[in-house]
């Protein structure tokens, strides 16, 4: 193999390994299972409680899939994470990062808690519970 070569095929190599661990992608493989999960089961809600520094990606990927049976969710990641883009494909802009309204989105201190976090944490903000 000549130089350039060699250099593709490492660059083919790191993005194969960056898609394998994307947060988006890999919640994607198991939304097929969710849904038949949920409806064997004959559940009539679902809820979803995302939370850590690749929630937004994994929780727009089951939005994607499963926009038809989620009730309501909470989402809480490290600040800036909602402006940002970690997914493929690319999330729109949106202020949630392109989450829709199903959830409810929070951005906390990381790795130190801060108040923010505190007052994310209370479940008892989504209306669905309530009911």
């Amino acid at each position: 193999m000549k130089h350039s070569e060699h250099t593709l095929k490492a660059a083919e190599i790191f993005y194969a390994s960056l898609r394998a661990v994307d947060p988006y992608e890999s919640v994607k493989l198991h939304t097929d299972r969710i849904r038949q999960f949920h409806q064997d089961n004959n559940f009539k809600k679902l809820i979803v409680v995302g939370f850590g520094k690749a929630a937004v990606p994994m929780v727009k990927a089951l939005e994607d899939d499963l926009a038809d049976i989620i009730d309501a969710g909470i989402v809480i990641t490290k600040y800036g994470r909602c402006a940002h883009n970690y997914s493929n494909p690319p999330l729109p802009p949106f202020d949630k990062g392109g989450i829709g309204g199903f959830f409810e989105v929070y951005e906390a201190g990381h790795p130190i808690p801060d108040e923010s976090g505190l007052k994310a944490e209370d479940l008892q903000r989504l209306p669905i519970l309530q009911r």
